[in-house]
């Protein structure tokens, strides 16, 4: 997080004369018309973006409450880990639950069917992406030979989309359901 009062170069209890008094002083420094240095303008901003943060009362009086002494980053970094830590157990308590189900009982489990209509709903998005990508080639193709201001392009410039869609189309059929199909048999 970008400090503020480092960049006026004050202190974190500054009061807003103080902001106002700094921000002055290095606003003439760094003013472009001032300073012909490449780097002063983006110092300069750095200073306006600083005095229009702290001059808000309310802004400053937030940063100083959420301004953590070290011993309490520390707690709060612990009680965080730790939280961490029981979310796994319970998320390795779970799977390890369905792990010992049998799987007639793991296909019933909420879990389970939330993936299958994921699953079914990213296969049927994929199936209609790729009759899009097939279908539009072919759209564009009748538009413009019915508007007779657009000169009609080379056919491979539309058959060409149009054989890659369906030829996604295509393989995405038969990944998701043939090949399954196949698996299943076996």
């Amino acid at each position: 997080m970008v400090n503020y009062f480092h960049i006026l170069g004050l202190e974190e209890d500054a009061n807003l004369d103080e902001i106002k008094a700094a921000y002055r002083t290095l606003a003439k420094e760094y003013h472009p018309d001032k300073n012909k240095e490449r780097w002063a303008a983006e110092r300069f901003i750095e200073v306006n973006e600083a005095y229009i943060f702290l001059s808000d009362k309310d802004r400053r009086q937030s940063i100083r409450r959420w301004k953590f002494t070290e011993e309490e980053r520390k707690r709060r970094e612990a009680v965080y880990e730790l939280w961490v830590k029981q979310q796994q157990q319970r998320a390795r308590a779970r799977a390890a639950n369905l792990a010992n189900c049998k799987y007639a009982k793991f296909e019933q489990s909420r879990l389970f069917k939330t993936a299958m209509v994921i699953n079914r709903f990213s296969n049927y998005f994929f199936i209609g992406l790729g009759i899009i990508v097939a279908f539009l080639p072919l759209l564009a193709y009748r538009n413009d030979v019915l508007d007779p201001e657009v000169e009609v392009r080379p056919m491979y410039d539309y058959f060409l989309p149009m054989l890659f869609g369906l030829a996604f189309t295509y393989g995405v059929y038969y990944f998701l359901f043939v090949l399954k199909t196949d698996q299943d048999v076996e």
